[in-house]
This record gives C-alpha cells, sequence and structure tokens, in this order.
C-alpha cells in the first residue's frame, strides 16, 4: 500500500475507507489463489488492487453522438472510445459494482491483433507477434489487468461473456477460476465459426469459444428464451417467409454444389464471408430476409470481387470487394444490436450497462 501504519490517525474517512476495500480486496484475490490453481508467468502483478488504483484516472466528455437511446422505458447508454483500462478505471468512480453484464471479445494473440504497452504515462505500443517468446505472458497481463478491472465493475449479480479460440483458449479459463472464482463459472459455449474444407490436410479448427462467469454465481439472474417444441426442428420454408417465421432451423449453412458464389457480410465485423470451396444453401434474397430479421438491414449488391451479387449491410460502398465507408456502417448496426440485446435481456431501467460489439481497443 505505500502507507506508514503511523500516518493512519491523520487520514480522513474517505481514505481510511480506500484503504480498508484496497485490503478486502487483496485478502480476496489471496483467498482465491489458495483455493485453486492459478498460472505463474514472467510480470504477473502480485498485487491487482493496488495496480489499478494506481492507474490514472482521465476526465473526457460524453458525446451525445455515442448514445443509445431509442426508447424511453429504457436508460440512455453510452459507447465510449478509448483505452479500456483507462476508461474503467476512470468510470469505476461513479460505477463501479453497477454493472448488469459485460460482453467482450479481447484480442485472440494471433500476432496480427495485439498490441501490449501498459506504460500508463505514453509510448507507443508494438504489435506482438508469433516470435515473441513471452507473448503469452505479456497477454496474461495484459488480460488479467482487465479482467480485475472488470470484475470491479460489475454488479453482485452481474455476469460477463467473454470470447476467444485456442490460442489462449486454455490460460483465459485458468485466468477466468482465479479472477472470478471456479464457483462462479456459469458455462462455456463453443459455436461453429466456420465449414470444413474438403481439401484440408489436416486437423481444421472451425470453433471458438465464449466463457459466460457470475460475480456471484447465488445472486446472477439468468433469463431463458421461450422455445416452442414443436417447431424446433422445423426448418424454415420459403413460402410462409413473411407470415410464419419458424424460430429454429436445421438446415446446414452450404452444399457440396450449387451455381453461384457469393459473400455474406458479418453485421458485427463487416467481414465478408464466403462459403470456402461449397456454395450457399440459400438464395441471396432468402439469406438477406432471414439476416434483416436480426434488426441489420441487408441488400443484395454487386460488389466487385468478380462473383455473383453479394449479401450485404445497407449503405455499404465497395470498391474492388471491399467497403470504403465500413467504421460508418458498423457504428451505425453495433448502437442498434445493443439496445436490442439490452431489451431482449430484460434489463430493468435505472442500472448502468456496458456491453462491447467488437475487439477491445488495442493500447497506443
Amino acid at each position: 500500500m505505500g502507507t506508514d501504519i503511523n500516518t493512519l490517525v491523520d487520514l480522513n474517512t474517505d481514505d481510511k475507507d480506500a484503504i480498508i476495500a484496497s485490503l478486502k480486496e487483496q485478502i480476496e484475490t489471496m483467498e482465491r489463489e489458495r483455493s485453486g490453481l492459478f498460472l505463474s508467468y514472467p510480470g504477473r502483478n502480485p498485487n491487482l488492487a493496488d495496480s489499478f488504483a494506481s492507474i490514472p484516472r482521465v476526465a473526457f466528455k460524453l458525446d451525445k453522438g455515442m448514445e443509445i437511446d431509442n426508447d424511453e422505458d429504457m436508460p440512455a447508454h453510452k459507447i465510449i472510445e478509448g483505452d479500456n483500462l483507462k476508461i474503467m478505471a476512470s468510470l469505476e468512480i461513479c460505477f463501479g459494482g453497477k454493472v448488469d453484464l459485460i460482453v467482450t471479445d479481447p484480442p485472440y494473440n494471433t500476432g496480427k491483433d495485439f498490441r501490449y504497452n501498459d506504460n500508463y504515462k505514453g509510448g507507443k505500443a508494438s504489435i506482438l507477434d508469433t516470435d515473441d517468446k513471452n507473448r503469452h505472458a505479456h497477454w496474461l497481463t495484459f488480460m488479467r489487468e482487465r479482467l480485475f478491472a472488470m470484475r470491479k465493475m460489475l454488479s453482485n449479480s452481474g455476469i460477463i461473456a467473454i470470447c476467444i479460440d485456442s490460442r489462449e483458449e486454455t490460460h483465459l479459463g485458468c485466468l477466468m477460476n482465479e479472477i472470478f472464482g471456479e464457483d462462479n463459472f456459469i458455462t462455456k459455449l463453443t459455436w461453429v465459426k466456420k465449414a470444413a474444407a474438403n481439401d484440408a490436410k489436416r486437423f481444421q479448427e472451425l470453433t471458438e469459444a465464449v466463457f459466460i462467469y457470475a460475480k456471484d454465481i447465488n445472486k446472477a439472474v439468468i433469463k431463458r428464451m421461450k422455445r416452442d417444441p414443436e417447431k424446433d426442428m422445423k426448418a424454415y420454408d420459403k413460402n410462409k417467409l413473411d407470415d410464419d417465421v419458424e424460430p429454429w432451423t436445421g438446415y446446414q449453412l452450404t452444399a457440396r454444389s450449387g451455381t453461384k458464389i457469393f459473400a455474406i457480410q458479418s453485421p458485427f465485423t463487416g467481414e465478408l464471408h464466403y462459403p470456402g470451396t461449397r456454395y450457399w444453401i440459400r438464395a441471396p434474397q432468402t439469406i438477406a430476409d432471414i439476416l434483416s430479421e436480426y434488426g441489420s438491414q441487408y441488400v443484395i449488391k454487386d460488389i466487385g470481387d468478380g462473383h455473383a451479387p453479394a449479401v450485404v449491410l445497407d449503405g455499404c460502398e465497395f470498391k474492388d470487394g471491399k467497403c470504403t465507408n465500413l467504421e460508418d456502417i458498423l457504428l451505425g448496426h453495433h448502437k442498434k444490436h445493443v439496445t436490442d440485446m439490452l431489451k431482449g435481456l430484460g434489463l430493468q431501467s435505472g442500472s448502468v450497462r456496458m456491453a462491447r460489439a467488437h475487439h477491445m481497443p488495442k493500447n497506443t
């Protein structure tokens, strides 16, 4: 703590409360470490509480243009761009312990997506490539501090969902157990991110994982989606698409044969997805109709990629197969998706929430 015990008598009530809170955080961390496994690596910070407290708080003005306020019955939500650790440290003063949900998609440490520099006084951050012998240690240091900050932001009934792939999946699982506690593990979701290629020479990585933890498993509230058992195994019927859309589909997305290859644009990242050596099983307009049901408007458009017209986000302008105004388009779509997600979760008004739509901002 760096505080002489003889000076405690001279401290005001706020300073004493801050010291007590920091000691409680350290005790909780030590208890979690004693009760299970944790990773040891170069640069591991033994005192996250003091480290978090030492991060310079920054003053920033919330831009009204980055506000989500489409429903009078829901609170206004903010999209804040910046170094996530500094932002969380600054918001913690007012919003610590008040966040119901955190959805985060961190760098996967691919050698292309991760800058590391936690020098808060400045300095240029460089990309960590696959040749860096300490890249896993750097990634763990980066993530551990941010996960600690996220835990402080969560309410006692709060939940965090974090995405990852096989590069750091094992390390992240250990880190989540350390920071949030094994007993607060809810589940790990596995989703198929792409179809298998027919010409693969070895095992293919087709899935990613989503770890879901509670701050306190005994206080977390999880609502179920309403399902209709009679419709679970039915597929979309193109003749009923406009009148009676079924909630589930059992169809594969691709087939071995077809007539046209075209791209489908992600509403989250703007990335263009192709069916590999296969063909999409649905016609472009059908796919556009289905995707539009989730809130993002899609159109069929020639994007100049040498293939048939693609299924893309409405408003995207393309040149040689690349969207030239992607940032503006995604911002609008992300704001709507966050609003719809909060409504779908049934979160009560008057609380503060944070949600992320894509990768954490890279340190600069």
